[in-house]
């Protein structure tokens, strides 16, 4: 199983993207792109967009592994997104932290033990991604309309932010793109992104 678009989106709204290296503070190593950390990342490296995205592409196979090892049980679509979203933020320990010997049912609610940081600010911002990733590990939205390209989207609010995300970045698609979204999709991104500025 990969990530699904949706997944992706998620965790590009939270990790963010930087085209330079940077060292948040309390971190061992610099980060680059959307989040992508580890020795290879030297404090003067830089890079583009299609950099960036391709190096996520890549960084999630290995969290996908991950998930997959890790799981107990069958995963949805949902369930697996939401769950590369939870380790890309906190690594395989964790993860195993919050799946080994729980039942499905039980990992649900764990999502929300995991927001421990030495920063208040970072603090909120753990407890509103692990929020938005239980939700979409709860959510059931296989029989919901998805959109295909940004021309679907009849609310022109919704479709003019569709398109921003997609110059931005957030959301896959060139100009009109190619999409996989449904409603609540984009506004739990759009949401996110507001709670973020706050």
């Amino acid at each position: 199983m990969h990530t699904s678009q949706r997944g992706v989106d998620l965790i590009k709204s939270f990790e963010g993207l930087s085209l330079h290296a940077v060292k948040l503070q309390g971190e061992q190593y610099w980060t680059i792109g959307y989040g992508h950390s580890g020795p290879d990342v030297a404090p003067d490296q830089s890079m583009n967009q299609a950099q960036a995205e391709a190096l996520l592409r890549r960084d999630l196979r290995k969290f996908e592994r991950w998930v997959t090892q890790y799981a107990p049980w069958p995963v949805s679509q949902n369930e697996f997104d939401a769950l590369v979203s939870f380790c890309y933020n906190g690594g395989p320990g964790m993860l195993r932290q919050l799946v080994k010997g729980h039942p499905k049912q039980a990992v649900a609610d764990r999502f929300l033990l995991f927001t421990g940081s030495a920063s208040e600010l970072y603090r909120e911002g753990l407890r509103r991604r692990r929020k938005l990733e239980r939700a979409l590990f709860l959510e059931e939205d296989s029989n919901m309309e998805r959109w295909k390209t940004t021309d679907e989207i009849q609310d022109l609010y919704l479709r003019r932010e569709a398109q921003r995300l997609v110059r931005e970045g957030v959301l896959a698609g060139k100009g009109q793109g190619s999409l996989d979204l449904t409603e609540d999709m984009l506004r739990t991104l759009l949401m996110a992104e507001r709670l973020l500025k706050r």
